[in-house]
């Protein structure tokens, strides 16, 4: 902190001392001073610091770590279930919730199996399982 009000001073003093713009400058063709220009003030470790300026509370890890910490709390541990989470029913399998996703899956693992050389007795049993699975159902839904 002592360095930044530092700089700051030595800023305001230059500021002060050497209070021209280069448009102000009598010859622009002529190079500029170094002793008598602002950056005689400049240290290298000002550009290595990046932002000097640096305005975040010092409290921010802590409150956003606390507010996090009460997030989870209060979402996994007391909040009860509502009427919202039963109509996602987590508890039910994305094959149930989504229909016709595992014969389509089945059918592109079929493909690489077929393509790396593998077996494909297994998909093809339950290819064959979801397909009676699905005529059945038709079959009630024609009937009724």
């Amino acid at each position: 902190m002592y360095s930044l009000a530092r700089y700051s001073f030595r800023r305001a003093v230059s500021l002060l001392r050497f209070g021209r713009c280069y448009s102000e400058i009598p010859d622009r063709e002529k190079p500029v001073k170094f002793t008598t220009s602002e950056a005689v003030n400049w240290r290298a470790a000002f550009s290595r610091q990046g932002n000097i300026y640096d305005d975040t509370p010092d409290a921010q890890p802590y409150i956003v770590s606390i507010s996090t910490g009460i997030f989870i709390v209060y979402f996994l541990l007391w909040r009860e279930e509502s009427d919202v989470d039963e109509t996602f029913n987590i508890t039910r399998s994305i094959y149930d919730r989504v229909e016709d996703l595992e014969e389509v899956q089945l059918k592109v693992q079929r493909k690489e199996c077929l393509n790396r050389g593998k077996d494909v007795r297994e998909i093809d049993i339950r290819l064959r399982e979801l397909e009676r699975v699905r005529l059945a159902k038709t079959g009630q839904s024609q009937s009724q």
